[in-house]
């Protein structure tokens, strides 16, 4: 489960038709909230191509918006939670800008909260394990020989780690910038 979230300048209830159309061509849409000047879409299955449909959403409507689409959930209760935290640090980021993963929205923070933690590292928040095989890793320069061997770790135990944590967070700590924003978190 996912969920986008979008907010306006203005009401929003005028265009709540028109983004729904917009973006049903994307996404399965599950369920859908509707407040004064936010909307937040859950959906369950996504083709890709969400920045396009923004990008054809903003020729139609002439304000200022921004939108935010979640990494996907395994079920219900995370993807609240989850919501709830981008809820609190929504207000940091920037209008007529489309977020459409972590990455993005972890760098326009300033201030790595406890909060942002969570809502990044989803089910590795409280994983010390990870927080250090990740940390040594990049403190090796991103070079696995040598983190492995600093982790006692055979150096494909250590990438099969690497992998399963881009797959649930969707950051690569292998790539420079995703390493880097990853490790103002576990630093």
């Amino acid at each position: 489960m996912q969920f986008i979230y979008f907010e306006m300048k203005t009401k929003i209830n005028e265009y709540s038709n028109i983004i729904i159309e917009i973006f049903s061509q994307a996404i399965d849409i599950d369920n859908y909230l509707i407040n004064d000047y936010n909307m937040i879409i859950f959906f369950n299955y996504s083709t890709g191509g969400i920045k396009e449909l923004v990008e054809s959403l903003a020729s139609d409507i002439y304000s200022k918006f921004l939108v935010y689409e979640s990494i996907n959930y395994k079920n219900k209760e995370e993807l609240e939670q989850a919501l709830k935290i981008f809820l609190k640090v929504k207000d940091k980021l920037a209008y007529n800008k489309v977020y459409l993963d972590n990455k993005i929205f972890l760098s326009e923070i300033s201030e790595v909260t406890e909060d942002v933690k969570k809502l990044v590292l989803s089910e590795y928040y409280k994983d010390k394990e990870m927080y250090k095989t990740i940390k040594i890793f990049l403190e090796n320069n991103q070079n696995a020989s040598n983190a492995s061997k600093e982790l006692f770790l055979h150096r494909n135990t250590l990438n099969q780690r690497l992998d399963k944590f881009q797959v649930i967070t969707g950051f690569n700590v292998k790539n420079f910038i995703d390493g880097y924003l990853i490790y103002q978190i576990v630093k």
